[in-house]
């Protein structure tokens, strides 16, 4: 049956907010980013709510640790994260 479907469904849309982009270069949710890890490999992310996150394609959640330490910053800002593999640094590239 679709029911499960249709309340989860629901739910979202009752609990959706419709937000606007904000301009100035500031990271938060929406925002695409690009930063550099220590190794200066670049990685590209889009910003988004947790159920669109889609790693394969640039999609990270915006409650994950990295896009949490990146809420805020600008382009050459230097960011540090906890992970599991322990402190990761990143530098951010840029912000659209």
């Amino acid at each position: 049956t679709l029911f499960p479907y249709t309340t989860l469904f629901r739910s979202r849309i009752h609990n959706s907010v419709v937000t606007t982009k904000k301009r100035g270069g500031i990271v938060n949710f929406g925002s695409t980013v690009t930063i550099t890890d220590a190794k200066k490999k670049k990685f590209t992310w889009t910003l988004v709510g947790s159920h669109e996150r889609d790693i394969p394609n640039g999609k990270l959640s915006n409650d994950s640790p990295l896009a949490s330490a990146l809420q805020g910053h600008k382009a050459g800002d230097k960011i540090s994260v906890r992970t599991p593999k322990g402190l990761q640094d990143y530098t951010l590239v840029s912000v659209k």
